[in-house]
């Protein structure tokens, strides 16, 4: 037999061994907690402790306080503090357009893999090195609306040397070469490669080409 009996009537009520009541309510054809073990009532009951001013009860009740005391601080001297919360980005991504990062929302229709500045409020267009009013790049597009400020993204057109720092060029294209910079141009740094297919998103390193 278990703890609820079948036959209840409204307001019978059972106890578990722990202490916990239940009454039953017909109305609704369940069990209600009304009243629930502490660790106060382990430890110390008034009445008892009142009438026996001294002696056993009270020996037991300092003992429980005790143990109880000691249990505390076991389970205190197990407990150590966390390390700082981590966010793994994956620097290997499983499929040609696939990104992980922070994200910035921002209005603009520039095409994935493409540097990103911002062109007003709140849009944003293709950044392009020759001019400082088609730059600084926040990021790159991973789709209409979404720039990646941070993080690793996956285009299978690139074809990177790991390693390589990576450079806004024109029209929003990235490029490890600057070699044919001229003056007046903007190189800015994106990334890191870290494949022929993958970059790093970090930085807005720039320098004006004179």
């Amino acid at each position: 037999m278990g703890l609820f009996p079948t036959d209840a009537g409204n307001g019978d009520e059972v106890t578990n061994a722990l202490g916990t009541t239940f009454k039953y309510v017909a109305a609704d054809d369940k069990w209600i907690i009304v009243n629930t073990i502490t660790i106060s009532n382990l430890i110390y009951n008034e009445g008892t402790w009142n009438a026996n001013s001294d002696g056993a009860t009270k020996d037991a009740i300092r003992d429980k306080i005790v143990l109880m005391d000691a249990l505390i601080d076991a389970n205190i001297s197990q407990v150590s503090e966390d390390p700082a919360p981590k966010m793994y980005i994956n620097s290997a991504l499983a499929n040609d357009g696939d990104f992980e990062g922070t994200i910035l929302k921002l209005t603009h229709t520039v095409v994935f893999g493409k540097a990103v500045y911002i062109s007003g409020n709140n849009t944003g267009g293709a950044a392009d090195k020759d001019a400082i009013g088609t730059m600084l790049a926040v990021g790159v597009s991973v789709g209409d609306n979404e720039v990646l400020i941070s993080g690793t993204i996956r285009e299978d057109d690139w074809d990177w040397t790991a390693n390589d720092i990576i450079f806004v060029g024109d029209d929003g294209a990235l490029t490890n070469d600057i070699s044919g910079y001229t003056a007046g141009d903007m190189a800015q740094v994106v990334g890191v490669a870290t494949n022929p297919n993958e970059i790093v998103v970090k930085g807005l390193d720039w320098v004006e080409i004179v």
